[in-house]
């Protein structure tokens, strides 16, 4: 089975592609920035990398160059693929100056994904995925009597989300992330700009700027490109006089999507605390023996479960710190939520 490795710090668009490209047949490893995939390609062989360009610690361009510069011969003929929402010549030819073979524009198309995918990989290995097809690959049972379209005034539309993303219920797992990491995204966003790191702050707005968009929330992710490039261009007053209206409208959405939010954890399996508690200190011995993949293993077995309401706020940042590595807070948390469970 083919590997296809994705590096994208977007975890609502890495889920979606995990999901889809799954389902196609294809074994999904995952990474949130150009070091993580290095970490990875140390570890195991992957056949084929989709890599998105802006993301933290190392962004795609980086990170091909770094793979580029491996010395191994497997890693110079390693097909990678640029996920952007800059398609214009001058970056197309950065992309290519830096190793990467091919690029897909954003907003994404899984068809134009598995063009590339025909390019690169064994002919007698790649699935033709047309856009209806894509779409059943990504559908679970829901009825349009589950969930109705919200009024796009509000700053969010649910039918422009499943445009986006595929399906409804594509939809309501991708909304589900969002919803449970407003607040520690917007307030990174705000300590970046406090702290004067704007290229950092430039990356979470751009990333807030493709999730926005993902599950219908227009209104936001344009406020956020606006931000994105008074970033890239430097004007911090700007930036200051700006940020706090756009991030209100960011907090605001965490009341309009709580019901789709709560629709989706309450439909989930139930899990005794004494089985939370095992999987919390497994997690706590993975990442002490750092063991990354062994914890996404086990986070991504706890998203089937309905969460203990004591701990709900305690997941989110948990989470959080998993995608963003964190590991001294992913052991101090884990053992802070089994205390919460044990009273």
């Amino acid at each position: 089975m083919f590997k296809i490795l994705i590096v994208e710090d977007d975890k609502e668009l890495s889920l979606l592609f995990q999901k889809v490209l799954e389902k196609s047949g294809y074994q999904v490893k995952s990474a949130s920035d150009g070091a993580q995939a290095l970490e990875v390609l140390d570890r195991e062989y992957i056949d084929l990398i989709i890599s998105d360009i802006m993301m933290p610690v190392m962004d795609g361009i980086e990170a091909a160059k770094a793979i580029r510069a491996l010395p191994e011969d497997k890693y110079q003929k390693l097909p990678i693929i640029a996920l952007t929402a800059n398609a214009m010549v001058d970056a197309r030819k950065e992309f290519l100056n830096a190793g990467m073979n091919g690029f897909v524009a954003k907003p994404i198309d899984f068809a134009r994904i598995c063009n590339q995918l025909k390019l690169w990989l064994p002919k007698d290995l790649v699935r033709d995925v047309p856009k209806e097809e894509a779409k059943k690959l990504l559908a679970d049972d829901l009825s349009d009597r589950e969930i109705q379209p919200e009024d796009p005034q509000m700053g969010f539309s649910f039918e422009e989300g499943v445009n986006h993303c595929g399906s409804k219920a594509a939809l309501m797992k991708t909304i589900r992330i969002f919803y449970r990491t407003i607040d520690s995204k917007a307030n990174k966003i705000e300590q970046c700009l406090k702290e004067g790191l704007i290229s950092d702050y430039v990356i979470e707005i751009h990333a807030l700027k493709s999730s926005a968009l993902l599950i219908g929330a227009v209104p936001l992710s344009e406020a956020a490109k606006e931000l994105e490039d008074y970033g890239k261009q430097g004007k911090t007053e700007v930036l200051e006089e700006k940020t706090p209206d756009v991030l209100t409208l960011y907090r605001d959405l965490k009341n309009i999507l709580r019901p789709y939010a709560e629709k989706e954890e309450d439909a989930k399996k139930e899990f005794s605390d004494g089985e939370w508690i095992t999987a919390l200190q497994q997690i706590h011995q993975c990442i002490e023996q750092f063991d990354l993949d062994g914890v996404d293993q086990i986070m991504e077995q706890l998203e089937e479960y309905q969460v203990p309401e004591c701990i709900r706020e305690s997941m989110d940042q948990l989470r959080v710190y998993v995608a963003d590595v964190s590991l001294e807070e992913i052991m101090e948390l884990t053992d802070t939520m089994t205390g919460l469970l044990r009273d």
